[in-house]
């Protein structure tokens, strides 16, 4: 009924009010029109057709302890598939067309299943150890919260609705959210630091919105790294470009969402918020939803970036995969309970931990995939120190590897925090909450007529990038600027610069002379002179 109003509204009133992208005449009529067809629609739908799942935490029964488990599964269970139901009936009922707008294109659904199982054994292995779920997030201004309060942002709305069913069975789930607005580092080069960011615990990260300086090669690279490492990568993109031979990431636990992200609002892709600019900050999805499930302001886009209704629409299509790798979670663990007699929950989580790792880092066969075998190559072990916040990891600032300088040398603020952006159009509580209080900022040093030094630790390969904040490519003529010198064995001698860049990371070095020194590599410098003002945002040492 909501739909049929909505829609109907549009068909009927659409070219009356001549609403274009550019055109904010009558709008205000458009509004009152609206909110009156869907406070009635909310009114009978309330009476007549109230919502059948409903999941509260706070009422949730997880029964007696069953087997080595201090909760009954099947309760558990129940509860999950009530919050995935109340999902599908909160966007209009249609459990087929939501989960068809789940899946990104061009990826077989074997592949998403097996990508799910992963993803639950991971779970299954937090939940058995009663061990802490960390989930990273990389991404731009969408993920730092540009134009609304960083509380509604995707990745804060998604750990809170997470920490509703994980804390039936006692597990802490954990959000590291070091998302960049548009002034920040471009996202490939962010991805290669990903646990000097996020930490080594890192369990998930979530590459979402990559929309400056990013491509395919450098979320293959991530990819490759959690599976050396430990960690699982999902994206949230219709740009990861899946080809021929790359099932086997999908079988490592990689996974896709559907880019856009606004199709599970109607099976058929409704009108809003497609009418354009005139719209942002308009409250509603299309389904009388003129607030979000937590009772803030319904605005679905604003300013360029999701209001907290949009960002709440991010959250639900991640929480229904979660929600399925969940239950099946609990299912593998009641399986490993067979086992025998002497069988304990740590020993349960113990293996399940071992197959996850053993799934995600398996051999690929590399005459299937040359793609992968190809990459698979540096990005592993490499050494970051930069100025980005907020961040997880100890020792990884620029300030570790700065030795001293002279003249005009400051560290301080290069990238400022993301804001409320049009504060005129969104709600003023923004500015005075200290939830909504942006976290991204960044740091560095800035270089005008004078030089500075940093100390270099031991390499592996042999390279080491230098890099900016901006997102254009490497520094440009930096052979005038920086002089490396090299202390080996109490030798000390200048080193041969490189010329070529990695986004907007210039490669300084690439010498395998100074490749595996180990303890001999006692002293390595890089000092820099500025003939015009240069910041510097941080190193990439291999």
């Amino acid at each position: 009924e909501c739909l049929k109003s909505e829609e109907a509204f549009k068909r009927t009133n659409y070219n009356f009010y001549k609403l274009g992208d550019d055109n904010y005449g009558e709008i205000h009529i458009w509004d009152k029109s609206r909110s009156i067809i869907c406070e009635k629609v909310n009114k009978n739908r309330a009476k007549y057709f109230p919502m059948k799942y409903v999941f509260s935490p706070e009422k949730a029964y997880v029964g007696a302890p069953k087997n080595v488990l201090p909760f009954d599964p099947d309760a558990v269970r129940r509860h999950a598939q009530q919050y995935k139901n109340m999902l599908v009936e909160y966007y209009g009922g249609n459990q087929d067309s939501f989960e068809k707008h789940l899946r990104a294109k061009n990826v077989d659904e074997e592949m998403v299943q097996k990508s799910i199982n992963v993803t639950a054994m991971l779970f299954a292995s937090k939940i058995a150890n009663q061990e802490k779920l960390v989930i990273g997030f990389l991404g731009t201004s969408v993920i730092a919260g540009m134009d609304q309060c960083y509380y509604h942002v995707y990745p804060e709305t998604l750990g809170r609705y997470l920490r509703q069913i994980f804390s039936l069975v006692g597990v802490e789930v954990e959000i590291r959210n070091s998302g960049q607005n548009g002034d920040g580092q471009g996202t490939a080069v962010q991805s290669i630091c990903t646990q000097d960011i996020f930490g080594d615990d890192i369990d998930i990260l979530s590459l979402t919105w990559l929309m400056i300086n990013y491509d395919w090669d450098s979320i293959l690279w991530t990819i490759l790294k959690g599976r050396k490492k430990g960690f699982i990568v999902h994206n949230f993109a219709d740009d990861h470009k899946p080809t021929e031979g790359l099932n086997e990431l999908y079988e490592a636990g990689y996974f896709v969402k559907e880019g856009s992200y606004s199709d599970i609002i109607t099976p058929n892709r409704n009108w809003f918020p497609y009418l354009g600019k005139s719209h942002w900050g308009r409250p509603g999805d299309g389904n009388c939803h003129l607030q979000t499930r937590e009772g803030s302001e319904g605005t679905y886009f604003q300013n360029w970036h999701p209001g907290p209704l949009g960002d709440q629409v991010m959250a639900d299509s991640f929480m229904y995969m979660y929600l399925e790798a969940f239950i099946r979670a609990l299912y593998m663990i009641e399986e490993r309970e067979g086992e025998g007699n002497s069988i304990t929950r740590t020993r349960i989580g113990d293996s399940l931990k071992n197959d996850f790792k053993k799934s995600i880092s398996k051999n690929f066969d590399c005459t299937k995939n040359p793609m992968i075998c190809d990459k698979n190559t540096n990005h592993y072990d490499v050494k970051c120190v930069i100025g980005q916040n907020p961040r997880w990891k100890e020792n990884v600032d620029i300030q570790d590897w700065f030795t001293n300088s002279t003249g005009e040398v400051r560290y301080h603020v290069i990238k400022k925090a993301s804001d409320a952006g049009m504060s005129g159009r969104l709600n003023p509580e923004y500015s005075d909450l200290d939830i909504c209080v942006h976290k991204d900022i960044g740091y560095g040093y800035e270089v005008g007529n004078g030089t500075i030094t940093f100390q270099i630790p031991s390499l592996t390969l042999g390279k080491l990038y230098i890099c900016k904040i901006a997102h254009s490519k490497g520094y440009i003529n930096l052979a005038g600027d920086i002089q490396l010198t090299a202390t080996i064995d109490n030798e000390t001698f200048d080193v041969n610069l490189s010329e070529s860049h990695y986004q907007s990371c210039a490669e300084v070095l690439n010498d395998s002379r100074f490749a595996n020194k180990g303890s001999k590599f006692v002293k390595f410098e890089v000092t820099i002179t500025a003939r015009s003002r240069l910041f510097i945002w941080g190193f990439l040492a291999y």
